[in-house]
């Protein structure tokens, strides 16, 4: 794409040069604030992301985890104005509303004043790098608390071009990132495919072995279905014993965490809750296999088995096993694939939050002889790394779409690029 003949230095720090024949201005000339309120009850709520922008909300009166007791006096909303989350704006929490609803009242909404291409602004205001300077402004003692007053946003800096340039920009904009997306969405389903088909490799080996041509019988246990004849069905606690070893003394430093199914040696210790002292935590070693059994209820989700490779510390909260006399790696596969079964949260009536050892002990598992453990775990490392090989290919190239779109809409924007 060409650039614009001439340029000149807009005044705005977090814009930089911008086509010598666009106009700088307060937000002011561009936007007032709308203060119409709902007099009756309403159902069509209105929900604002920084992600999504402006959608319908599900449940009318769901407001965060609280129902509201009424909608009366929520602030009104027309398609084409401007909705700012005040005490988000500092992270791109606003957005033009394509939606006739009604908001909470605690966000403020715009009009514009002057004939223009709405979307413009739309995009404009959502780059990150807007969404930082009206952190600079934002009042509050901490982060959670700032707050993007309306006379503080209205002072603000802003571009405008001619508005068929604003129409240019935006159906270009549009045109090109829609493409972005629809790829975007093919290789997000190629990716979901490529971890399926992984899973289910993993769920089909560890339960039916290697040879398709060995006879069959019925393990007796639904979720498991058929296994190879010379295979056992035990119980676990007959292979995996409870880890009771506790970090007496702080004995251990190096703490490790279960992140999307890999424990691995956590590298920022300041992050998220911390404990008084690490006393209580559990000494682990390798060949330990690590479940998370614990806010069963709330999240379907999340990976809850990991085989430890590193010596440390983990939070008593989960379940350390000790394996003995069976593989560690194959358990640990056999227990992933039981959890992609969603078979933790039928256990205990499905009622509690979290499990112990004594939930899980009774639980059956199928164990064929040492070598063909040996024999599955080699086949699914080798299957999985080449698979996760393409993953990562998938990941980058998704990731990379992602800026590029973001970089496309900034340069479109402020006139860095010329679309016409």
């Amino acid at each position: 794409m060409e650039r614009y003949s001439s340029y000149k230095d807009s005044g705005i720090s977090w814009i930089g040069k911008i086509p010598e024949h666009w106009e700088v201005c307060r937000m002011k000339r561009v936007f007032s604030e709308a203060k119409e309120k709902t007099t009756t009850e309403s159902e069509t709520l209105l929900s604002l992301s920084q992600y999504t922008g402006i959608t319908l909300k599900d449940d009318a009166k769901k407001v965060g985890m609280f129902e509201a007791e009424s909608t009366i006096g929520y602030n009104v909303v027309h398609p084409g104005q401007f909705v700012m989350n005040i005490m988000l704006a500092w992270n791109g929490s606003y957005a033009v509303s394509d939606y006739e609803g009604i908001i909470s009242p605690s966000y403020c909404v715009f009009n514009f004043n002057e004939d223009c291409e709405k979307k413009y602004f739309h995009y404009l205001l959502r780059l990150p790098a807007y969404a930082g300077a009206f952190k600079t402004m934002s009042k509050g003692i901490i982060e959670s608390r700032l707050r993007l007053y309306p006379v503080y946003f209205l002072a603000f800096k802003t571009i405008i071009p001619p508005l068929n340039e604003q129409q240019s920009i935006v159906a270009y904009i549009e045109e090109k990132t829609s493409k972005i997306d629809a790829y975007v969405v093919d290789k997000e389903k190629e990716l979901r495919l490529l971890n399926e088909l992984k899973e289910t490799e993993i769920a089909n080996v560890v339960t039916q072995g290697l040879n398709h041509n060995v006879k069959m019988k019925d393990s007796g246990i639904p979720w498991i279905g058929m296994i190879p004849e010379h295979w056992e069905m035990v119980k676990l606690k007959v292979y995996c014993k409870e880890n009771k070893e506790k970090n007496r003394n702080n004995q251990e430093s190096t703490v490790l965490s279960l992140s999307y199914g890999n424990v691995i040696v956590k590298q920022d210790l300041n992050a998220g809750l911390l404990p008084e002292n690490y006393d209580s935590y559990q000494i682990v070693n390798p060949g330990y296999i690590i479940l998370r059994l614990t806010d069963l209820q709330n999240d379907h989700k999340s990976l809850r088995t990991g085989l430890v490779k590193n010596r440390g510390i983990i939070t008593n909260a989960y379940v350390g096993l000790i394996v003995e006399k069976i593989n560690p790696a194959y358990t640990r596969f056999l227990l992933h694939s039981y959890d992609l079964k969603k078979l933790f949260y039928s256990m205990g009536g499905g009622l509690r939050q979290s499990m112990s050892y004594k939930d899980v002990a009774n639980l059956m598992i199928c164990v064929p002889p040492l070598s063909e453990q040996r024999a599955i775990v080699e086949h699914i490392e080798n299957k999985c790394n080449k698979v996760n090989s393409l993953i990562s290919e998938l990941e980058a190239e998704i990731e990379y779409l992602k800026e590029y779109k973001q970089r496309l809409i900034a340069d479109c924007v402020t006139g860095q690029i010329n679309v016409q």
